[in-house]
């Protein structure tokens, strides 16, 4: 298939320029301990300041409505003062609404399924960020989409069945098997809950994209699944450096370009190229953040297996160089969407890949925590105690 053979074309590129960054060193500029003090200081004030405002106070899930946060200034502050972004000046270059669209996918996985448990429900929404994001940097409406609402739900619901202890290995490998057949189109006799909410999902999807007119979207399925079946091996086999690095990229590659395909339909060879390297450092920056329950298992990644300090921190640093390289790529042709949208997103994935350090701070030398600390505009131990406050606060909001 084409896309097959533009994927690895793509894959091998990102895999050489990642070996090229063991020859780069990032730039960090040391920031005062006063001033580290002082942004700790100010973002604690304003969490306070909210958590004990109308906003805080603990709604039914029903109730739930996360359009009451859109344009209020407080919110607005903590956002400009813990992101260092003010995300207002975006809206005037955006088509819709990223609350409404964030509100309507929680209260439809509600609906459908009352039961399930918020991490499942986050670990969906951030697959639905990702497409809004597509959304906003390629012009489009931003909207909840039947595409969009399917394919993300396809997360918790698959993976509720591959964390399922009183499944067997064959019985999961069966389960795994039988998704494949239906991405191709294929359906099947299974009647048991784990199997028709998958393939309901899947016609969902069937419901936007007829499979004649964008046969490229359901290659982007297939292709995402046939990774995901290549990375078991992560957690079942022996394997070295190289093809773990291969497996990961692919891995996080295939799924974002699975997003672009279902936000857009088709993808020029800009989209492809940078979806590629964004879904790539997604996926390292989420096995850095699982770094030690990976390890506890025994699930291969870059930062889990076979890593010393100093080669962790090595890792930790070319994640953090391509990710600032793949961002400069975004693709639009709009020079404001663009400046705002690199900036969020590159303060994003700062955030991110820092909270991942700092959880992790005894698996790295000293030396390297007190450096990263340095460069962080509130220092590491700070950022500990304001995302402390943070949960407490967002705990009583869902």
């Amino acid at each position: 298939m084409l896309l097959v053979s533009r994927f690895n074309t793509s894959i091998d590129e990102y895999l050489s320029s990642w070996d090229k960054l063991n020859k780069i060193t990032r730039s960090l500029k040391p920031i005062s301990v006063l001033k580290r003090y002082y942004h700790f200081y100010i973002i604690r004030k304003q969490l306070i300041k909210i958590s004990k405002s109308e906003l805080s106070r603990p709604v039914a899930n029903s109730d739930y409505d996360l359009t009451k946060f859109k344009d209020d200034p407080e919110i607005d502050r903590l956002i400009r003062l813990w992101l260092q972004f003010d995300i207002g000046e975006m809206d005037d270059s955006l088509k819709g609404n990223y609350i409404e669209a964030t509100e309507a996918f929680i209260s439809r996985v509600r609906l459908k399924w009352p039961q399930m448990d918020n991490e499942s429900i986050f670990q969906a929404l951030r697959n639905v960020w990702i497409m809004i994001a597509i959304q906003m940097m390629c012009d489009h409406k931003i909207e909840l989409t039947d595409a969009m609402f399917a394919y993300s739900m396809l997360y918790p619901l698959t993976d509720n069945v591959l964390d399922d202890s009183t499944l067997s290995k064959q019985e999961k490998f069966q389960f795994i098997e039988a998704l494949g057949n239906r991405l191709n189109g294929i359906t099947g006799n299974e009647t048991s809950p784990q199997y028709t909410d998958v393939y309901d999902m899947v016609s969902l999807i069937e419901s936007q994209y007829s499979r004649e007119q964008y046969p490229l979207v359901y290659e982007s399925l297939c292709l995402i699944h046939a990774c995901q079946k290549e990375s078991m091996k992560q957690q079942y086999s022996q394997l070295d450096i190289s093809q773990i690095s291969k497996i990961s990229f692919e891995k996080g590659a295939s799924s974002v370009i699975a997003d672009g395909y279902l936000v857009l339909g088709k993808l020029d060879t800009d989209q492809f190229d940078f979806l590629t390297g964004y879904g790539i450092v997604l996926q390292l920056a989420d096995d850095l953040q699982d770094m030690t329950s990976d390890a506890f298992v025994s699930h291969r990644t870059l930062f889990s297996f076979g890593q010393t300090r100093e080669t962790l921190a090595e890792n930790v640093e070319k994640l953090c160089l391509l990710s600032s390289n793949v961002l400069l790529n975004i693709p639009t042709q709009n020079i404001k969407l663009k400046s705002n949208l690199t900036l969020l997103l590159e303060k994003s994935m700062n955030f991110l890949i820092t909270d991942a350090i700092q959880m992790h701070r005894n698996s790295f030398d000293k030396s390297y925590i007190r450096k990263i600390s340095k460069n962080h505009f509130t220092g590491l131990t700070h950022h500990s105690r304001l995302k402390k406050i943070g949960e407490e606060m967002v705990a009583r909001w869902v």
